[in-house]
């Protein structure tokens, strides 16, 4: 292991750390530390082997491409062998005048170019559109009612059951729902909220809904990113003269005004003035 200026002892391991090992993700952090992207326009984000490269594209594509060939070297430095077949690239392109990108190609293959991919269990394509995404989460969430059913039909207590709602199907709801919930049309919106409605009736009890859960689950992320300074997104929340509220970018689109950064502000903004209000 190599870290600076400083070599550790050579030794072959031919086992890996178990999984949920507590070393596990310090191991990955030390071994992958010099694996870093010196572009200003890509950035390389790595989670165990779902490593991602982005890039924004302008007419100059020599820096991504560069970027590219530079991971695919540390990889075959370190004996990692990339599975080309499972490698994909999606691009993304709202450009009046869109032009046709050449596929990417390692050790001489052609990366496949697609419109949609799902990573780390969200699915995102080319458009921004979350109509795939929604469609999966709610499609496992309808599976997961039947037992919801059974347990009414076996006289289960309500209790065990909405506890049972909140484990294995809120949670897959909420999943990754600060991403895409703001930007999601109110199709998919309904689609998402059809199986809380099912458990509420099957129970008889008022379930929270998941725009309210969204709302708790942003303030809470926002206040997250705000007392972490290393974050990545911390630059963009920061207060106004005032001390209050904190300053929305300039946002032309309605794509970007929905994303994360500024629909968050403006709900941290909206909760603020509430709080003024009663006081």
């Amino acid at each position: 292991m190599i870290m600076g200026n400083a070599q550790s002892n050579v030794k072959i391991l031919s086992i890996g750390a178990p999984q949920g090992c507590v070393l596990s993700p310090v191991l990955f952090s030390l071994y992958t530390s010099d694996c870093q992207c010196t572009a200003n326009e890509c950035s390389i984000i790595k989670y165990a082997d779902d490593t991602v490269i982005t890039g924004y594209i302008s007419d100059n594509v020599d820096s991504y491409n560069m970027t590219i060939a530079k991971f695919v070297q540390w990889c075959d430095d370190h004996f990692l062998e990339l599975n080309v077949a499972k490698t994909k690239e999606l691009i993304i392109d709202f450009r009046r005048k869109s032009t046709e990108h050449k596929a990417v190609s390692v050790h001489g293959k052609e990366v496949e170019q697609v419109k949609e991919y799902k990573y780390l269990g969200t699915v995102i394509s080319n458009s921004l559109e979350w109509k795939c995404n929604v469609e999966l989460i709610q499609k496992k969430g309808k599976q997961r009612l039947y037992f919801v059913r059974t347990m009414k039909k076996l006289g289960v207590d309500n209790t065990l059951i909405i506890l049972f709602y909140k484990s294995l199907i809120q949670s897959v709801l909420m999943y990754n729902i600060v991403c895409y919930f703001a930007n999601a049309t109110k199709t998919d919106l309904k689609r998402l909220e059809q199986p809380r409605k099912v458990v509420q009736r099957i129970v008889g009890v008022d379930l929270p809904s998941l725009e309210g859960l969204y709302f708790e689950r942003v303030s809470r992320k926002v206040r997250q990113v705000m007392h972490d300074p290393t974050h990545p997104l911390s630059e963009n929340f920061k207060f106004n003269r005032s001390g209050i509220r904190l300053c929305p970018p300039r946002t032309q689109k309605v794509r970007f005004r929905q994303s994360f950064v500024p629909n968050a502000i403006h709900l941290f903004n909206a909760q603020v003035r509430r709080s003024v209000s009663q006081t």
